[in-house]
């Protein structure tokens, strides 16, 4: 059952288990990671699983808060953590998990886990049938799944910012609450960005003592210079690669980083055919592979390989740079609750291409999204981002991984909270990214960036 749900090139390297004292709750966990040293921490009967990054401290504080829900919005990094004590489970997260958890239940079992074929496995859905064909209308509408829906019946993700609580005989889910900056207060570019400046050194200083290469994809584009400026800033040494081919504007833009911050780059060529031409599959057929090996969370533009060994590596990752810029309201010349409404419909509006139950489904999630424009139009663009896009779309990504650790400090919870402080109008000038890239790494200010300057 757990090879067919989660697929891996090889047999487990750790395979972990806990069962209460009453034997009413247990937990499995395999890994094909090595040694767990930073990620699972047991003491006596006690249990604590991370999935993601994190500090040691930060596993210290979970594992001695008195609510787990509570002593995981201080601790650095992106992840979700398990916690077992002698008679219940808690299961809680950074404010953007490192890894989707999908939950579903049965009038006998409660199961949470990292796969949803897995819970729907567990839920005595013989075969994995994939059996919810009204989730899939959303990759149409949107490209990706939106809302809780998965495609196995009975079987939804859980959204951010939720718990859960479990034990023998009940299960008690906590309604989501909506991420918040660390400060409402007034403040300037130079004030945010050293603020961001500071969380993202922080962040990237979990990479430190990590014994493992480390490779950032460099492109020409913005947020992954950022990444590269935070990485040096931090101390950490990292390998650049960079995909295309020679005279791409990508590629010598990010040579010309890399040779500023003097990193190591090696560049990547596409594949392509002896006449010099690009070929891409057909996107059905990887459509097919998307639903066949990561269950339809990703989308069918991204290319999802078939599972290989453990290759002992951290891919940094600029996913997410979008909420440094406001989210969904960055794409906006003019932030206005008209324009919003339209980024809902676009997401969620009705078509005559869809049948009559997709179309009230979707209105459904558009309603509530309505409601939140009303309220606030520039935090609705900031949640519409991080719950429907990112949470869905940028998560499925590192959730589907098998052969390297994946890591986002744009994600990282201190990173996150910091951003979301600042007035969404700074962001959405550009002026704190380029605030931030002058204050970590100098010697790329001028460097043009997309075919423009910087500033």
């Amino acid at each position: 059952m757990v090879g067919s749900a989660f697929p891996t090139a090889e047999p487990p390297d750790l395979v972990e288990e806990w069962i209460s004292l009453s034997g009413g709750a247990g937990v499995l966990v395999w890994s094909n990671e090595g040694p767990p040293s930073d990620w699972l921490m047991r003491k006596g009967e006690n249990l604590l699983v991370v999935l993601g990054m994190t500090s040691r401290g930060g596993l210290f504080a979970m594992q001695t808060a008195r609510r787990l829900a509570k002593g995981v919005f201080s601790v650095p990094g992106t992840f979700t953590a398990v916690r077992c004590r002698k008679k219940r489970i808690e299961i809680a997260s950074s404010v953007m998990p490192a890894s989707q958890l999908y939950f579903g239940e049965t009038e006998d079992i409660h199961v949470v886990a990292s796969r949803a074929a897995l819970v729907s496995a567990l839920c005595g859905n013989v075969g994995l049938k994939v059996d919810n064909i009204l989730a899939f209308h959303s990759m149409v509408r949107a490209g990706f799944l939106t809302g809780v829906d998965t495609p196995y019946k009975n079987v939804r993700l859980l959204p951010l910012n939720s718990s859960v609580m479990m034990g023998d005989g009940f299960c008690e889910l906590s309604e989501p609450e909506h991420p918040v900056g660390v400060t409402g207060e007034p403040c300037d570019v130079e004030c945010g960005a050293a603020t961001v400046a500071e969380a993202l050194v922080e962040s990237l200083a979990l990479m430190r003592d990590r014994d493992v290469p480390l490779s950032l994809s460099l492109s020409g584009g913005r947020d992954s210079r950022l990444m590269a400026a935070a990485l040096h800033a931090a101390g950490v040494p990292f390998e650049a690669v960079t995909i295309g081919f020679p005279g791409d504007t990508d590629v010598e833009l990010a040579k010309v980083v890399a040779e500023k911050l003097r990193i190591p780059i090696r560049v990547q060529p596409r594949a392509d055919n002896s006449d010099g031409q690009m070929y891409v599959e057909h996107p059905v057929n990887r459509a097919c592979r998307v639903v066949d090996l990561a269950e339809a969370t990703t989308s069918a533009w991204d290319d999802v390989h078939p599972p290989t060994g453990w290759l002992g590596r951290v891919s940094i990752s600029g996913i997410g740079g979008e909420v440094l810029r406001g989210g969904y309201a960055y794409s906006m010349n003019e932030v206005t609750v008209e324009k919003a409404r339209r980024k809902v419909h676009n997401i969620f509006g009705a078509s005559p291409l869809h049948t009559v139950q997709s179309n009230e489904a979707a209105q459904a999630r558009a309603e509530y999204w309505l409601r939140v424009v009303e309220e606030d139009v520039y935090r609705a663009m900031d949640l519409l981002y991080l719950y429907e896009r990112l949470g869905r779309w940028g998560l499925a990504r590192a959730s589907v991984t098998t052969r390297n650790a994946f890591f986002s400090p744009f994600l990282d919870n201190l990173v996150l909270r910091s951003v979301l402080g600042i007035p969404p109008d700074i962001r959405m000038s550009e002026r704190l990214s380029a605030s931030l890239v002058s204050r970590l790494a100098p010697e790329l200010t001028d460097v043009p960036l997309e075919g423009r300057p910087l500033f």
